[in-house]
């Protein structure tokens, strides 16, 4: 018996994902100083929106919004001061279409 499974291609953050915008990606986080209040988790997959605020000649994160894809649940907000709070792991770059059972 074959059961169901989700296979999905990921690109670590160390491969790439770091240096390019995120913004709108779906991403696998790691919070650090805190838990998704829905699953008491560490890790989420969410998608990715931040608002950034000019400082200088660099910029900043002013919010980061991660956005869970299903409607049931609330998304979580990191404000700009607890930005060290998440690391993105890694970025859903595909998922393969189904293929029917052996």
């Amino acid at each position: 018996m074959v059961y169901g499974y989700i296979l999905l291609t990921i690109r670590l953050a160390m491969q790439g994902v770091s240096g390019r915008s995120r913004q709108g990606r779906t991403v696998l986080v790691q919070l650090r100083g805190t838990v998704d209040l829905e699953t008491g988790a560490r890790y989420t997959i969410e998608r990715y929106q931040s608002e950034r605020v000019s400082d200088g000649d660099t910029w900043r994160h002013e919010k980061i919004t991660l956005n869970p894809v299903n409607p049931e649940f609330d998304p979580i907000v990191i404000s700009g001061a607890d930005e060290g709070e998440l690391t993105v792991v890694a970025e859903l770059v595909d998922v393969p279409p189904r293929t029917s059972a052996r």
